[in-house]
């Protein structure tokens, strides 16, 4: 029994083996992305989640006024991420979102 469950995990990894570098081009030819990064810094609020989600809507806003709605997607973006999050004396936090702009084909 347990060779048999061996076995089949074997399997089962060397299918995922091969079967993921083809679900990740068919992912990446899913869309085009620009070559570059754009920010956003958000504004100043309680939380850091709350200053996050500010700063990717500052990056939205900044993607939709340079290219376009059709690349002003976080979920789609590449390479995203926080350059850098503060907290001032006041306990308030402050984000700056960093991503490479991407639309679906």
């Amino acid at each position: 029994m347990r060779t048999t469950l061996i076995r089949h995990f074997r399997i089962l990894a060397i299918i995922a083996a091969f079967a993921m570098p083809a679900l990740m081009a068919s992912e990446a030819s899913a869309r085009t992305c620009k070559g570059y990064y754009n920010a956003g810094t958000g504004k100043w609020s309680l939380t850091k989640p709350g200053a996050r989600l500010s700063s990717r809507a500052a990056w939205r806003r900044k993607v939709i006024n340079l290219h376009g709605l059709k690349w002003a997607s976080w979920t789609l973006s590449r390479n995203r991420h926080y350059d850098w999050c503060d907290q001032n004396h006041n306990g308030k936090w402050k984000c700056r979102a960093l991503a490479r702009a991407c639309k679906p084909l």
